[in-house]
Formats: C-alpha cells, structure tokens, sequence
C-alpha cells in the first residue's frame, strides 16, 4: 500500500473524515499528515517517510 492508497481509504471510512497537516510550524514533523474521526485524531504517518502508520483505537475490555 502506498501513500495514495492509504489516503483514499482513510477518507472512505465516513462523511466526518478529515485530513490536516497540523504540526506545520514544527521543522521536523512540518510533513505529518493526520486523519480525524468527529474531531478526534485517530491515524497519522509521516509524508516524507512512510515506513510507519500510527493508529489510535479502543482497548479491548478486560474479561
């Protein structure tokens, strides 16, 4: 999967997707693209080297 492919379906996931390069006025993480679900970060990844994807989720439950 490239950066593309990845994009796409991050934004397919639903209407209140949003994608914004917040950290902009940070040298070192000016290229951090990140995605939001209803106003919460939930995936970023690094532009400029797409080796890593970060993903928030839910714990699961203790049982």
């Amino acid at each position: 999967m490239n950066i593309e492919d990845y994009r796409e379906y991050c934004l397919s996931l639903g209407e209140d997707m949003e994608e914004k390069l917040p950290f902009t006025a940070f040298r070192y993480a000016s290229g951090v693209l990140v995605f939001y679900v209803h106003g919460h970060m939930f995936s970023f990844f690094d532009c400029d080297n797409f080796s890593v994807i970060t993903l928030k989720c839910q714990p699961e439950p203790d049982r």
